[in-house]
């Protein structure tokens, strides 16, 4: 059974949920990162699971950050 604090809480994050704005890494920035990867840099965004519901929170932390398999693609 939740506590009366953790319902609270995620009675407050529902709320807030559909306020945040999240930002995608704009379709130029995406295929530099495929260009200059070589196939080894991807959207962070793309790499994680998550539910519908969550995807603007999702946007607004993972938007623009790529994960690359290797320190030379990163470094471009």
């Amino acid at each position: 059974m939740l506590s009366e604090d953790t319902a609270r809480l995620q009675e407050t994050a529902a709320e807030a949920l559909p306020q945040v704005a999240g930002r995608e890494a704009p379709p130029a920035v995406k295929a530099a990162a495929a260009r200059l990867g070589g196939g080894r840099a991807a959207l962070a965004l793309e790499l994680v699971g998550y539910d519908a519901e969550l995807g603007a929170a999702m946007r607004y932390a993972f938007g623009s950050a790529f994960v690359c398999q290797a320190r030379g693609p990163a470094l471009r």
